[in-house]
C-alpha cells in the first residue's frame, strides 16, 4: 500500500476547509491511508501455519457488523493468508468471531479501537485456531 502525506499550505477557502478536516490546520500531517480498527493474525494453533484463507471473521459493535478480509500472505499462494483486517477508520468496542471448517469457533470480545487525531487507533490480536 502506498502512503501519501497530506501537506498544508496557504490556499483558497474551499481547500482550507478540506485541509482543516484532515487536521492540517494545527500543523498535524495525516496520511491518506485507511487504518483498520481490528487486525487479526490467524494461525493454526498446532502447527503455526497461516489459517486466514477459508476463515470467516466478523466484527460486531452493537448493531454494526462487518466481515474482515485477508490483507497479507506469507507467499504468492492464496492459502498462505494469515492477516485479516476490517472496520476501517471506525472506533468502537468490538467482538471478533472467527469460524473455519475443521476448527473450533474463536471469539474475542472487548476489543477497543479509539478515535485518534488522524486515524483510528486500532487493535491487533492473534487468533490461534484449535482443530476439531
Amino acid at each position: 500500500m502506498r502512503r501519501w502525506v497530506r501537506t498544508c499550505r496557504r490556499i483558497g477557502f474551499g481547500s482550507a476547509v478540506a485541509l482543516a478536516a484532515t487536521g492540517c490546520g494545527d500543523g498535524l500531517l495525516c496520511t491518506t491511508d485507511a487504518v483498520p480498527a481490528v487486525t487479526v493474525e490467524v494461525r493454526d494453533a498446532g502447527t503455526g501455519d497461516p489459517a486466514a484463507a477459508g476463515a470467516v471473521a466478523v466484527v460486531q459493535d452493537g448493531e454494526y457488523v462487518e466481515g474482515l478480509e485477508v490483507v497479507a500472505w506469507e507467499s504468492s499462494d492464496p492459502a498462505s493468508g494469515y492477516l485479516m483486517a476490517g472496520a476501517y477508520e471506525r472506533p468502537g468496542v468490538y467482538t471478533l468471531t472467527i469460524t473455519r471448517a475443521g476448527y473450533q469457533t474463536w471469539v474475542a470480545s472487548g476489543l477497543v479501537a479509539e478515535a485518534g487525531q488522524c486515524h483510528v487507533a486500532g487493535v491487533s490480536v492473534q487468533a490461534l485456531l484449535e482443530a476439531t
